[in-house]
């Protein structure tokens, strides 16, 4: 027969994935007597501090020990725990468990602006509660791409999202407050337009969106570029806001009577966006004012592609939630919305979805950010 063995498992977790900085955090660590014999002594320690009292443990008996912890930082929390106790054989039984909690800076108050330390604040446009169209209609646009359909009711809740992309300016600010390192510098390299094709560039980032032998020192007011999924999440935790949902970027590019353009249904020129190579490369955010969406949101054709949050799926429209969806699960790419300077008249419009690898990186792709309405 098995000979009967001594064993506990631990395991921790926090109860919420993302809290505010500063907001206590409670978690919650579980002993369980997984083995075919009682365990004495149970002592569980977090650092060099007690939590609780040490007890016995019958076995298929488990113990729940709770704590919480305040954070003064943005960015990943790491907590430790650790459990010990008696075998019947007299050996000591040890096991250690670790969790992570993302924090997120308090949201700057004030009206339609949000405060960037260090740099130019961000300008914001509300979008209300309410109902819009979200995708395309076969029917209507016989070009209409399989992942935009169908076109379907979305209700979402109302949020703020930034008037314009990022800029230059304000995520030179974040890099100087924070240290950060994009994907791009980490790598190398970045995607770009070398001026006959595409391809990747050694030396390209943020500060050389098409290599060392280009810079950004005159374009403070340009949208950020060379940025990844990673590198605008970042971003966003620093201030306290977020990346939009795909649906709250739709409604703010659309408004809720289904357009297909931010300013209406008649296809995009020179004075509405800045797309097709017209210009060859990014323009200065809110240089077409004619290209505003009904919330007065601009540069959301054209100009440079922006991430969202969502996981891109093909076929999610078909089964999204009709209720402040946020995308798949899971998934490989993180969605693009809004084409870029070098895109064709169907790429920018707002229905239009694209999806990269969340370490892709180009001087096409930039993004805005989206805070949560504040409390009256």
């Amino acid at each position: 027969p098995k000979p009967a063995v001594s064993s506990l498992a631990l395991t921790l977790a926090a109860d919420l994935e993302t809290a505010i900085v500063g907001d206590d955090v409670t978690w919650s660590a579980t002993v369980v007597n997984d083995g075919d014999l009682a365990v004495r002594h149970v002592t569980l320690r977090r650092g060099l501090a007690l939590l609780g009292e040490p007890a016995d443990l019958a076995t298929g008996r488990s113990q729940r020990f709770g704590f919480a912890a305040s954070y003064d930082r943005a960015g990943e929390q790491t907590e430790s725990v650790s459990v010990s106790g008696i075998a019947a054989d007299g050996s000591v039984i040890t096991r250690s468990a670790s969790a992570a909690v993302r924090m997120v800076a308090k949201p700057q108050t004030g009206p339609r602006i949000l405060k960037v330390p260090g740099g130019p604040p961000i300008e914001l446009v509300p979008v209300p509660t309410g109902e819009f169209l979200m995708g395309s209609d076969k029917a209507k646009d016989k070009d209409a791409y399989d992942d935009e359909q169908p076109q379907h009711k979305v209700f979402v809740d109302g949020f703020e999202i930034g008037k314009h992309p990022v800029t230059v300016a304000q995520f030179e600010a974040f890099v100087k407050a924070t240290g950060h390192k994009t994907t791009a510098e980490k790598e190398g390299k970045g995607y770009a337009y070398t001026g006959s094709k595409w391809d990747w560039v050694q030396g390209a980032d943020w500060r050389h969106p098409r290599g060392p032998q280009s810079d950004v020192s005159s374009k403070a007011d340009y949208p950020v570029t060379q940025v990844s999924w990673h590198d605008a999440l970042a971003f966003c935790d620093w201030l306290g806001a977020r990346l939009p949902s795909e649906a709250e970027w739709e409604k703010a590019a659309r408004g809720t009577d289904g357009r297909l353009y931010p300013w209406g249904n008649n296809g995009p020129d020179k004075t509405r966006c800045n797309f097709n190579m017209n210009v060859g490369d990014t323009t200065q955010v809110g240089q077409y004012p004619d290209g505003a969406s009904p919330y007065g949101a601009l540069d959301m054709a054209g100009n440079v592609w922006e991430w969202v949050a969502d996981w891109y799926g093909d076929e999610y429209y078909a089964t999204s939630p009709r209720q402040n969806p946020t995308g798949p699960e899971e998934g490989e790419r993180r969605v693009l919305r809004g084409g870029a300077y070098d895109s064709i008249l169907y790429n920018v419009g707002a229905y239009f979805r694209e999806g990269a690898e969340m370490t892709h990186r180009s001087d096409s792709y930039g993004f805005r950010v989206v805070r949560d309405v504040a409390p009256e």
